[in-house]
């Protein structure tokens, strides 16, 4: 519903491919949606399926409110969407997306680069824990 509400009327067919203009697009309306996404985020028992239908139902989503958008758009808007995700909901962890991410089928070059960006984070985030 936060990702169709984002793009209307052929909107993303005509975007500019980069996820962070995605991600800025995004945020005013998800920021509606925070705490109820925040909180049944955390409801789930299980963190890592949470995060698995969070990707699977944004990627899904994207794909048929972008069906006539080109293929980078579409890719550009999942990674976006998740980007503005992970900077909003503190308790979204990138060792939680970062699993899920990497399931999707036909993540595409920008996801593999969120991918790659993700798998960087929990390595120096692990590397600052073995420091303390």
């Amino acid at each position: 519903m936060v990702v169709g509400k984002a793009w209307k009327g052929g909107e993303l067919a005509a975007c500019k491919p980069q996820p962070n203009v995605m991600a800025k697009k995004i945020t005013p309306f998800l920021t509606q949606w925070l705490a109820l996404i925040g909180g049944l985020y955390t409801k789930v028992g299980d963190v890592l399926e949470a995060a698995n239908i969070i990707v699977t139902t944004i990627s899904n989503t994207v794909a048929k409110v972008g069906a006539e958008a080109p293929d980078a758009c579409r890719q550009c808007a999942v990674v976006g969407f998740l980007m503005a995700l992970r900077e909003e909901i503190d308790t979204m962890e990138d060792e939680e997306l970062l699993p899920a991410c990497r399931r999707l089928e036909s993540g595409g070059k920008v996801m593999e680069k969120f991918v790659e960006f993700l798998e960087e984070e929990v390595a120096g985030s692990d590397e600052d824990d073995d420091d303390e």
